[in-house]
């Protein structure tokens, strides 16, 4: 009985004390975040037509009466990127970012006509809100369809010569002009280059020339073609990224070598093999390692048509489990029909041996099983 009382009593008190303990603020108890997104009405995109690059203005307005720190932004995919990516925002003041949405990533996983979201988050120096969460979002509108897709690699080719690759663009909407441009400082032509009264779904043929360079040392070149849709919907440009390989004199095969498990202080043993043209000849060789390579020897060796560079490799014991050499070759050039003295050209190539080593104490341990006898 003396029990039940005494909790009756303190059930008392407590009440009485809730009831005189003064209201906190909810202000204090909930504080407003110091940054907001001001214009949250304009990332709602509505229909958004790709694949393109879509740009969006993102403007925080700091309310607080300090300033306030953005220090970066988390993204909800590869396809968001931010300008810029920091900035200081004092009371009462905005700040403008611009933000890129790659709808070719989201079209890539994405039906035509379907919504997205994609969030951002402003990371700050606020204490009790340290993430703003930006949410944008439309649906998603393909203008065009692009076959075989929207890379072209035109391979690896020694020049001069020319090599060509077939497109097909299928337009999504009325089109009143097709206009097809490569960047002139390019080798690279498209034809046609302009198609007029395009129908929804009418296939365009495009040919695609790439002028290969006649080039001593091997080059890539990467161009971007750009089709545009002239009409009523107002539709960027969709971007088709281009690549090739103009071979040069000569080729060193493997660029990379994988040699696998290699016990510390063990020997790797390699061989590049040169190819080259037969008016072509390997006058000298130079083999010197890159950015702390393991030193190493080498020979240069004539077997038959082909040229091959072998040399061996002393691992140490260090972490890396990779090195990278560059390969300096002295050619003499006599082209065909050419009467004139050969002329010397100097090449360089780069190459890289992959291993994996054992530490110290795993080589023993290698050592000891291979000692083991067999039942």
């Amino acid at each position: 009985m003396a029990g039940a009382t005494a909790g009756f009593v303190l059930a008392l008190v407590a009440q009485w004390w809730v009831m005189r303990r003064p209201e906190v603020p909810k202000a204090h108890r909930y504080p407003d975040p110091a940054l907001v997104v001001a214009n949250p009405q304009q990332l709602e995109l509505g229909d958004v037509w790709g694949p393109a690059l879509k740009k969006v203005a993102v403007r925080l307005r700091n309310r607080s009466p300090r300033t306030v720190q953005v220090t970066g932004f988390l993204r909800s995919c590869a396809c968001l990127r931010v300008v810029p990516s920091s900035a200081t925002l004092h009371p009462g003041r905005e700040q403008t970012f611009e933000v890129e949405v790659d709808t070719s990533r989201l079209l890539s996983r994405s039906a035509d006509g379907q919504p997205f979201e994609v969030y951002l988050g402003a990371l700050t120096d606020d204490e009790t809100h340290p993430e703003i969460p930006i949410r944008i979002a439309g649906r998603l509108r393909k203008a065009v369809d692009i076959h075989p897709g929207y890379e072209v690699d035109f391979g690896r080719h020694r020049g001069p010569k020319q090599v060509s690759e077939r497109l097909t663009v299928v337009p999504r909407i009325p089109v009143d002009r097709l206009v097809l441009g490569v960047d002139p400082t390019m080798d690279v032509r498209a034809e046609p280059d302009v198609v007029t009264e395009v129908r929804p779904g009418q296939p365009v043929h495009v040919t695609l020339t790439w002028d290969v360079p006649k080039v001593d040392q091997q080059s890539e070149m990467h161009g971007v073609l750009s089709v545009r849709l002239l009409g009523p919907a107002s539709v960027p440009a969709v971007c088709v990224q281009l690549r090739g390989v103009a071979r040069g004199l000569v080729e060193v095969f493997p660029a990379r070598l994988d040699l696998g498990a290699v016990p510390v202080g063990g020997t790797l043993r390699w061989e590049w093999t040169i190819r080259k043209p037969q008016w072509v000849t390997v006058l000298d060789v130079d083999v010197k390692p890159v950015a702390d390579g393991l030193p190493c020897t080498w020979e240069l060796r004539h077997v038959g048509s082909l040229t091959a560079i072998a040399g061996q490799i002393v691992v140490g014991r260090r972490g890396r489990d990779s090195a990278r050499y560059r390969i300096t070759l002295r050619l003499g050039v006599s082209e065909p029909g050419q009467r004139s003295a050969p002329r010397e050209v100097t090449v360089a190539e780069m190459v890289r041996v992959a291993w994996h080593g054992l530490t110290p104490a795993q080589n023993r341990s290698e050592k000891s099983k291979r000692n083991v006898p067999q039942p």
